[in-house]
This record gives C-alpha cells, sequence and structure tokens, in this order.
C-alpha cells in the first residue's frame, strides 16, 4: 500500500494531499555556531489530486490511440453500426466483420463509404444513382465496397463519428 493510500485510509481523505519526498542526509560539518551535526536535504513536494486519480481510472487509457483495442467512443458506434447492418440484412458476423473494418477506416482517416451508410440506400437500390453515377439497381458486392461516392448522404441516424 502506498504512503498515499495509507494518508486516505487514516484520514478518509476526498482532496488534494501533500507529500514529502524523502532524499538521502548529506554530511554537514557544522562550525560551533552551526547545529545540527547532519543536514538532509528536502526534495520538492509532490501534489497528488483528485483529478489526477481520476485520469489514472479513465477507462481508455489502454485504448486506442494507445493501443490497437477500441475505445468508448468506438465501442459505441461499432454496436450502432452491427445492428444498422443486420437490419438491413446482414448476418450478425458479416455485420460485426463490416464494422470492424470501418473502425480501422476511421483510424486512417479514411474518405471512403459504404453504401450500406447511404440515406439513398434502399434494399440494392440506390435513390440517388444519377448522381452516384452507378446504376439503379446496385450488385451486392458494390454495397458492402468502401468507395468515394458522389452521391452519398449519411444516413439521418447514422453512427458515423462527425470529425475525423
Amino acid at each position: 500500500m502506498t504512503l498515499l493510500c495509507r494518508l486516505r485510509a487514516k484520514s478518509r481523505f476526498t482532496g488534494n494531499v501533500t507529500a514529502t519526498v524523502a532524499t538521502v542526509g548529506v554530511d554537514f560539518c557544522p562550525t560551533a555556531a552551526q547545529t545540527p551535526s547532519c543536514v538532509a536535504e528536502v526534495a520538492s513536494v509532490a501534489v497528488a489530486s483528485a483529478a489526477i486519480q481520476k485520469a489514472q481510472m479513465d477507462p481508455d487509457r489502454y485504448c486506442w490511440p494507445h493501443s490497437d483495442a477500441m475505445n468508448t467512443g468506438e465501442s459505441e458506434v461499432f454496436k450502432r453500426r452491427v445492428v444498422r447492418f443486420i437490419d438491413l440484412g446482414m448476418s450478425r458476423e458479416e455485420a460485426s466483420r463490416m464494422a470492424d473494418k470501418l473502425v480501422l477506416r476511421d483510424r486512417e482517416e479514411d474518405d471512403r463509404r459504404l453504401c450500406l451508410e447511404c440515406d439513398h440506400l434502399r434494399g440494392v437500390f440506390c435513390r440517388n444513382y444519377r448522381e452516384a453515377e452507378v446504376i439503379e439497381h446496385l450488385p451486392g458486392d458494390l454495397v458492402t465496397q468502401l468507395q468515394r461516392c458522389p452521391g452519398f448522404s449519411p444516413e439521418l441516424h447514422s453512427p458515423l463519428p462527425t470529425t475525423w
């Protein structure tokens, strides 16, 4: 148990704690007018605040961008995408794979989109096919392919991040 934890346990502390870090004593040869015979140098005072400890409690501290694990925001977007893709007829496995692919796309700041993310998609039909420069009845593999579409419009309740 650290000194800070012991102090908190004894005093039921909730705010700031001041701790003085101990240092090695320095031999000092005093003259007759000087006392004591040894002097310990005191290090700078360390202050541990509730804010620092709150930052240490951050659930995303070991997630993206510090590792490959999804952070809280990415996890929420992932779940919404899986639900949307299942609603559009994908199996749970396909939907999870596709949502995972989009997490990587978002991290790389790739500007390509899926037809599945577009408001104009109705089944396998594109309601904006002329502006999108595609045929009205879309082939299945095109719907799940990342692409830059001039007719893309985010789905109204899209789980897409608003910033890249």
